[in-house]
């Protein structure tokens, strides 16, 4: 869209970023199709790689009966949204000022709004209330309702070779479930430092230790839903006197 407002060598971006994205593609699908070998083979028939074929447009109508847009997600989407509608008038009229004054509503909602959201000193309605200890002084501000991350990364075999591990290393990590905390240990590092925010992803990995600890490795799989398993109660019953006092008081969903 930015090639429209260009002068007429801009029209050689979209070609260049074509180009651009379809060696990222080809370079991706190697290594997609070594992971998931024929489940990936299989999505890569039905998918197509960049362009959208006859197939996929056959299928346009149940998709978008299945597509949707929450108020969140647009706004947070606002400020890409009005650009484009910025740009082609730049385009038609040979001034960014256009540009410069449909977007700016969306850089202040990000800018100014949004902060706003973020550093309100507000308690989070949803925390609970019976909690005790550090946590219960300092509550999560209102952005932590509907916005965690940006991006989530679950790669924890690339972080592995990244940081190369060893007894001498201290590692810290977001708790989230704590399966990349766990997948660390794999490498032995000194000591693994977890830290969340909600005390309930603590909770969790703390759990997930004490099945390690305690179960063999099918009963593991069946308790974290690996398996199926109409046991669970029974087997956290088992668990539970393993955990510190403060998790075994907090509620089970």
């Amino acid at each position: 869209m930015q090639g429209a407002a260009l002068p007429p060598c801009g029209a050689a971006l979209p070609v260049l970023l074509f180009l651009h994205y379809s060696q990222i593609i080809r370079y991706e699908e190697v290594s997609l199709a070594r992971q998931f070998g024929g489940l990936y083979a299989a999505y890569e028939a039905r998918v197509p790689r960049l362009l959208p074929d006859r197939q996929s447009l056959r299928r346009l109508r149940r998709a978008v009966g299945e597509f949707s847009v929450n108020r969140d997600g647009l706004r947070h989407n606002a400020l890409y949204l009005l650009f484009i509608p910025g740009f082609l008038l730049s385009a038609a009229t040979g001034k960014l000022l256009w540009a410069v004054a449909v977007g700016l509503p969306a850089v202040v909602d990000w800018a100014v709004v949004h902060t706003k959201i973020g550093t309100a000193g507000e308690s989070s309605p949803s925390a609970p209330k019976d909690e005790s200890g550090p946590m219960a002084a300092s509550r999560p501000p209102r952005v932590f309702r509907s916005v965690l991350y940006a991006q989530c990364w679950e790669d924890p075999e690339i972080d592995r070779k990244a940081f190369n591990l060893s007894r001498q290393d201290s590692l810290f990590s977001i708790t989230s479930g704590g399966c990349n905390v766990l997948a660390f240990l794999v490498d032995d590092p000194g000591r693994v430092i977890a830290l969340d925010l909600n005390p309930r992803q603590n909770h969790l990995l703390r759990l997930k230790m004490a099945a390690f600890r305690k179960l063999p490795y099918r009963s593991v799989l069946e308790f974290l839903g690996f398996r199926a398993s109409s046991l669970r109660l029974e087997t956290y019953a088992v668990l539970r006197p393993l955990l510190e006092a403060h998790p075994r008081r907090a509620p089970v969903p």
